[in-house]
């Protein structure tokens, strides 16, 4: 599952990250999409509703809002593996 999560955020990431000219290994890396004004707050809620229509999950945002790293690939992407199970 942990495969398909990271498959459909970098191509729903792919039109920013080209924009940006930024490598995939930048965006995997701890780059935070939001402080680093990759999206602003508005386009990663957006982000992360997306991926739930994609994905079929629904993520507990309060839980994962107390993560810091939430804001970033990485943290996404565990969120999301958190419901998967």
């Amino acid at each position: 599952m942990k495969d398909k999560i990271e498959q459909e955020l970098l191509a729903l990431m792919e039109p920013r990250r080209m924009r940006f000219d930024l490598t995939e290994k930048e965006i995997r890396g701890g780059l935070d999409l939001v402080r680093s004004g990759f999206v602003n707050s508005m386009e990663f809620v957006e982000l992360i509703a997306e991926l739930e229509k994609k994905t079929g999950l629904r993520i507990d945002y309060e839980e994962a809002l107390s993560d810091q790293k939430f804001t970033t690939f990485t943290g996404i992407v565990k969120a999301f593996e958190i419901v998967a199970r």
